[in-house]
Protein backbone atom coordinates (compact mmCIF):
# COMPACT_ATOMS: atom_id res chain seq x y z
CA UNK A 1 0.00 0.00 0.00
CA UNK A 2 1.13 3.68 -0.63
CA UNK A 3 0.29 7.27 -0.18
CA UNK A 4 -2.54 8.60 2.40
CA UNK A 5 -5.10 6.33 1.76
CA UNK A 6 -3.82 2.90 2.22
CA UNK A 7 -4.52 0.62 -0.46
CA UNK A 8 -6.00 -2.53 1.60
CA UNK A 9 -7.78 -4.21 -0.89
CA UNK A 10 -6.16 -7.48 -0.10
CA UNK A 11 -6.18 -7.40 3.14
CA UNK A 12 -9.77 -7.10 3.22
CA UNK A 13 -9.81 -9.80 1.36
CA UNK A 14 -7.53 -12.23 3.77
CA UNK A 15 -9.54 -10.75 6.57
CA UNK A 16 -6.54 -8.59 8.26
CA UNK A 17 -7.63 -6.22 11.12
CA UNK A 18 -7.62 -2.61 9.71
CA UNK A 19 -8.04 0.67 11.35
CA UNK A 20 -6.67 3.07 8.79
CA UNK A 21 -4.36 1.08 7.64
CA UNK A 22 -3.33 -2.74 8.59
CA UNK A 23 -3.38 -3.31 12.24
CA UNK A 24 -0.24 -4.36 13.45
CA UNK A 25 1.85 -4.60 17.10
CA UNK A 26 5.22 -3.57 17.10
CA UNK A 27 6.64 -6.37 15.43
CA UNK A 28 4.56 -5.85 12.53
CA UNK A 29 2.47 -9.08 12.80
CA UNK A 30 -1.13 -8.29 11.51
CA UNK A 31 -4.19 -10.09 12.70
CA UNK A 32 -3.14 -13.85 11.27
CA UNK A 33 -0.16 -15.27 12.17
CA UNK A 34 1.31 -15.51 8.41
CA UNK A 35 0.98 -11.98 7.44
CA UNK A 36 3.35 -9.48 8.09
CA UNK A 37 2.31 -5.62 7.21
CA UNK A 38 5.19 -2.68 7.16
CA UNK A 39 5.16 0.69 5.34
CA UNK A 40 2.33 3.35 5.06
CA UNK A 41 -0.47 1.37 4.88
CA UNK A 42 0.62 -0.53 8.41
CA UNK A 43 -0.79 1.04 11.84
CA UNK A 44 2.13 0.18 13.94
CA UNK A 45 0.92 -0.21 17.79
CA UNK A 46 -1.74 2.18 17.07
CA UNK A 47 0.10 4.88 14.44
CA UNK A 48 -0.05 4.56 10.76
CA UNK A 49 2.95 7.37 9.63
CA UNK A 50 3.34 8.27 6.24
CA UNK A 51 6.83 8.74 5.41
CA UNK A 52 9.38 6.90 3.98
CA UNK A 53 11.60 6.32 6.79
CA UNK A 54 8.79 4.54 8.85
CA UNK A 55 8.70 2.23 5.26
CA UNK A 56 11.73 1.71 5.60
CA UNK A 57 12.32 0.95 9.70
CA UNK A 58 9.15 -0.68 9.28
CA UNK A 59 10.10 -3.00 6.80
CA UNK A 60 13.69 -3.82 8.36
CA UNK A 61 11.57 -4.58 11.74
CA UNK A 62 9.09 -7.18 9.91
CA UNK A 63 11.58 -9.23 8.07
CA UNK A 64 13.49 -9.17 11.48
CA UNK A 65 10.12 -10.48 12.89
CA UNK A 66 9.71 -12.85 10.38
CA UNK A 67 12.87 -14.33 10.65
CA UNK A 68 12.39 -14.88 14.41
CA UNK A 69 15.11 -12.27 14.94
CA UNK A 70 15.34 -9.62 17.59
CA UNK A 71 13.82 -7.01 16.62
CA UNK A 72 15.24 -3.27 17.32
CA UNK A 73 13.43 -0.38 19.41
CA UNK A 74 11.43 1.36 17.07
CA UNK A 75 13.14 5.02 16.17
CA UNK A 76 11.47 8.49 17.00
CA UNK A 77 9.50 9.27 13.79
CA UNK A 78 11.01 12.05 11.51
CA UNK A 79 8.99 13.75 9.22
CA UNK A 80 10.26 16.71 6.63
CA UNK A 81 9.10 18.89 4.28
CA UNK A 82 9.96 21.79 2.06
CA UNK A 83 7.86 24.99 2.32
CA UNK A 84 8.41 28.18 0.36
CA UNK A 85 12.24 26.57 -0.20
CA UNK A 86 12.65 26.57 3.41
CA UNK A 87 13.16 22.79 4.78
CA UNK A 88 11.26 21.92 7.97
CA UNK A 89 12.11 18.36 10.01
CA UNK A 90 9.90 17.53 13.12
CA UNK A 91 11.18 14.48 15.02
CA UNK A 92 8.91 12.68 17.51
CA UNK A 93 5.42 12.41 18.33
CA UNK A 94 3.89 15.20 20.12
CA UNK A 95 -0.09 14.34 20.42
CA UNK A 96 0.25 15.93 24.10
CA UNK A 97 2.60 18.31 25.56
CA UNK A 98 2.59 20.58 28.38
CA UNK A 99 4.68 23.40 26.97
CA UNK A 100 6.27 24.40 23.46
CA UNK A 101 9.58 26.20 23.84
CA UNK A 102 11.53 28.13 21.40
CA UNK A 103 15.09 26.66 22.17
CA UNK A 104 16.93 28.41 19.42
CA UNK A 105 14.83 31.35 18.05
CA UNK A 106 12.78 30.82 14.67
CA UNK A 107 14.45 27.44 13.79
CA UNK A 108 14.15 24.73 16.97
CA UNK A 109 11.10 24.62 18.65
CA UNK A 110 10.47 22.07 21.38
CA UNK A 111 7.53 20.20 22.82
CA UNK A 112 7.96 18.85 26.32
CA UNK A 113 5.65 17.01 28.31
CA UNK A 114 7.22 16.25 32.12
CA UNK A 115 10.10 18.26 31.29
CA UNK A 116 11.08 15.92 28.71
CA UNK A 117 11.01 17.00 24.88
CA UNK A 118 8.66 14.62 23.11
CA UNK A 119 8.90 16.51 19.73
CA UNK A 120 11.13 18.94 18.20
CA UNK A 121 10.55 21.17 15.23
CA UNK A 122 13.47 22.35 13.13
CA UNK A 123 13.40 25.07 10.33
CA UNK A 124 16.27 24.94 8.08
CA UNK A 125 18.01 22.23 9.02
CA UNK A 126 18.78 23.53 12.36
CA UNK A 127 19.57 20.06 13.66
CA UNK A 128 21.31 16.69 12.77
CA UNK A 129 17.83 14.34 11.84
CA UNK A 130 20.23 11.46 14.08
CA UNK A 131 21.09 13.88 16.81
CA UNK A 132 17.46 15.17 17.24
CA UNK A 133 15.89 11.55 17.24
CA UNK A 134 18.09 10.35 19.63
CA UNK A 135 17.35 13.50 22.01
CA UNK A 136 13.57 12.76 21.18
CA UNK A 137 14.27 8.66 22.24
CA UNK A 138 16.09 9.36 25.34
CA UNK A 139 13.46 11.87 26.55
CA UNK A 140 16.56 14.63 26.58
CA UNK A 141 15.25 17.82 28.73
CA UNK A 142 15.58 21.18 26.77
CA UNK A 143 18.98 22.04 28.53
CA UNK A 144 20.54 18.78 26.75
CA UNK A 145 19.32 20.23 22.89
CA UNK A 146 20.86 23.72 24.13
CA UNK A 147 24.10 22.28 25.06
CA UNK A 148 23.81 19.94 21.60
CA UNK A 149 23.14 23.00 19.72
CA UNK A 150 25.66 25.08 21.10
CA UNK A 151 27.80 22.13 20.28
CA UNK A 152 28.94 21.85 23.74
Amino acid sequence: GVGVRPRTALATTAGLAQDDGIVTDAAHRTSHPAAWAAGDVARVDGRRIEHWHAAREGGERAAASMLDLSIPAPRAPWLFSEVAGTSLDVFGSASEWDEAQWVRPASVLAYVSEERIVQIAAIGGAIAPDAARALVERGAGTADLERHLSGA
